[in-house]
């Protein structure tokens, strides 16, 4: 079974953008079946950056911590991120300060875990041509590492997994 590993750009952009629960609660239906089935999941660092905040996807994500938005690493998932660590720290090395936000941040983990899994990584990030003031994206990272990582965007991945919010 293929891993679909969620950003939290995946949910922070469908609550306020794509599929808000007036509009498209089928949707957000849809996802409790995929974390049920486990073919979605988000790692431990992605559930933080969601759960920051206090609304409603805070506490829908809260009660479904348990059932694959909260992921720990295991060894494997540690392994690819030091890996992708030293990748970054070697490419990026004249842009120490996008090498410190990327520490900081979910992105990395959610390509350890992909590629730890043999997953798909999912964000709303969009390919971004490098110069020194763009952070550092996950699809450009999925495409620059081997073995390569796949990478879809929210509808890719929807595509993919056949969602059908018309009932």
């Amino acid at each position: 079974m293929t891993i679909y590993w969620i950003d939290s750009s995946v949910l922070i952009q469908s609550r306020h953008k794509y599929h808000t629960k007036e509009r498209v609660p089928q949707f957000w239906s849809w996802l409790d079946g995929k974390l049920d089935s486990g073919v979605i999941q988000m790692p431990h660092r992605a559930y933080r950056e969601v759960t920051a905040g206090n609304d409603w996807l805070v506490k829908w994500c809260k009660d479904r911590r348990d059932r694959g938005l909260d992921v720990s690493s295991s060894a494997e998932v540690q392994s690819a991120y030091r890996q992708l660590v030293a990748h970054v720290e070697h490419k990026y090395r004249h842009a120490q300060h996008q090498i410190r936000e990327f520490q900081r941040g979910a992105d990395g983990w959610v390509i350890a875990h992909a590629k730890a899994t043999r997953g798909i990584a999912v964000s709303e990030e969009d390919r971004a041509r490098k110069n020194a003031t763009s952070s550092i994206k996950i699809p450009n990272l999925c495409r620059e590492i081997q073995p390569r990582v796949r990478w879809l965007d929210t509808f890719g991945m929807l595509d993919e997994l056949e969602a059908d919010f018309s009932r």
